[in-house]
């Protein structure tokens, strides 16, 4: 008689929750298996700006650390300041999310992870706790956990069809101090100006309803040229899930971007994503762990950039755009500057949770 492959555990996608959450239970004992579509020299490889802000240091080992941001430049319809930070700690540091997800591929496979690389997943069913890839393959499994991103396939099959937006990024030379982009003009979009070691990645995110994705392309590279920003190589686009549709569904866990754990206002990702990796690993392995104690913190920084964005974009465009100049014009020409960087670094910290 044939038998179905089977697993305690099996994680769709080996992003930093999947991987995570299959350290986690690989020293937990548990049977772990993590499917990814990528091959396996590049499982890590997305688009991401590569941001970690300090709250985020806990789970990332310093040599993977490549700059860090000490100032940061707001560019705010077309007009620009600079904050300082003055309290000696940078705002936030960037990695590089391909060397991210290989040493965490490496650390879940010593925890005693199984890694199957270029296995794509096509469908869920639920009922049978069945996941079937698209090679034919059907793999069963007693937890599953769907870390398989904004365009996550485990989470149409629990019937959710999400609001997303648009992240588009170039990589970039000799570009090297930190930038934000918040303008009209990119139809409720920002961008953003990361420096890495050797490279710059250059981006912007969007929502479709707000500017289709290629106007927003060719205003966003109009304002790059007005900045001496040349985007040289192919751009790169993927999707962000915007909305939030839950965390636990019985015996299947949504965690990272297949849940929308993200801070969408600033773009902010990995951090949620190994935090929420890491309380669906808890929870499999400890019945009794409240689990959404910690779920309901982590939703705080998905809650505030929804209502921010959310509440700045039912304001009509000359109120949004009044409001942001009159806000960073009058930090920058009532402060003194020691006194407007204490304020902002106090402001951005408090916004970023860290």
């Amino acid at each position: 008689m044939f038998s179905m492959e089977h697993h305690e555990i099996v994680i769709v996608g080996a992003g930093p929750a999947g991987l995570t959450a299959a350290k986690i239970l690989g020293e937990g004992g548990k049977d772990v298996l993590v499917l990814e579509k990528l091959p396996k020299d590049r499982i890590g490889d997305k688009v991401c700006a590569g941001g970690i802000f300090r709250h985020g240091l806990i789970y990332i080992p310093k040599f993977l650390l490549e700059k860090s941001c000490d100032s940061l430049t707001f560019h705010v319809n077309g007009w620009a300041t600079t904050i300082n930070t003055v309290d000696g700690e940078p705002f936030l540091y960037t990695v590089d999310r391909l060397k991210l997800g290989q040493y965490q591929m490496a650390v879940a496979e010593k925890a005693g992870a199984t890694i199957s690389p270029d296995s794509s997943v096509a469908s869920l069913d639920k009922r049978c706790r069945v996941v079937s890839l698209k090679s034919g393959k059907k793999i069963r499994y007693d937890y599953l956990i769907g870390s398989d991103g904004s365009t996550s396939v485990i989470a149409r099959g629990l019937g959710f069809y999400n609001d997303k937006a648009v992240c588009v990024e170039w990589y970039v030379r000799g570009r090297d101090e930190f930038e934000v982009i918040i303008d009209d003009a990119l139809g409720m979009g920002v961008g953003y100006v990361f420096p890495h070691a050797g490279y710059t990645i250059v981006g912007a995110g969007t929502m479709p309803r707000f500017m289709q994705i290629g106007q927003f392309r060719e205003v966003f590279k109009s304002w790059c040229r007005q900045h001496e920003i040349v985007l040289g190589g192919d751009m790169k686009a993927a999707p962000i899930k915007f909305n939030y549709n839950g965390f636990r569904f019985g015996d299947i866990f949504l965690v990272g971007d297949a849940a929308s754990f993200n801070f969408t206002t600033v773009g902010e990702g990995i951090y949620q994503a190994i935090r929420s990796g890491e309380i669906a690993a808890k929870a499999i392995i400890d019945p009794t762990y409240r689990w959404k104690d910690d779920i309901e913190q982590l939703l705080i920084y998905h809650r505030l950039g929804s209502l921010m964005t959310y509440t700045y974009d039912r304001l009509p465009k000359t109120v949004r755009s009044l409001t942001l100049k009159k806000l960073f014009r009058m930090l920058s020409s009532i402060l003194r500057m020691p006194m407007r960087d204490a304020m902002a670094t106090h402001l951005i910290r408090m916004v970023m949770g860290s």
